[in-house]
């Protein structure tokens, strides 16, 4: 599996790496067995340090955009989620 690039859409990019990695297990008896316990070396240890310094950056930007304030939280609510006494209401009740 290449090196992901500026500009990869990383959930695309995570998706193929993972897929790519379980065939890789799955190519040999125990592969996942075999996997357990080792740690990369060399340019293995390169590439792997890539990856992850990709995946931190792009999940690291989702999870700021995500917990950002929303500009209109009076969206969030529906005008039927309040009860008569003006609590937010559980909207199966």
């Amino acid at each position: 599996m290449p090196l992901p690039k500026v500009g990869d859409d990383w959930q695309t990019w995570f998706v193929s790496n993972t897929k790519s990695f379980r065939r890789a297990l799955l190519r040999r008896r125990d592969g996942a067995r075999l996997h357990a316990g080792t740690q990369p070396m060399g340019s293995a240890r390169e590439r792997s340090e890539a990856k992850m310094s990709f995946l931190v950056q792009h999940l690291t930007e989702t999870l700021l955009a995500l917990s950002a304030p929303s500009p209109h939280p009076h969206l969030l609510l529906s005008p039927n989620s309040r009860s008569s006494t003006g609590r937010l209401s559980h909207p199966a009740q």
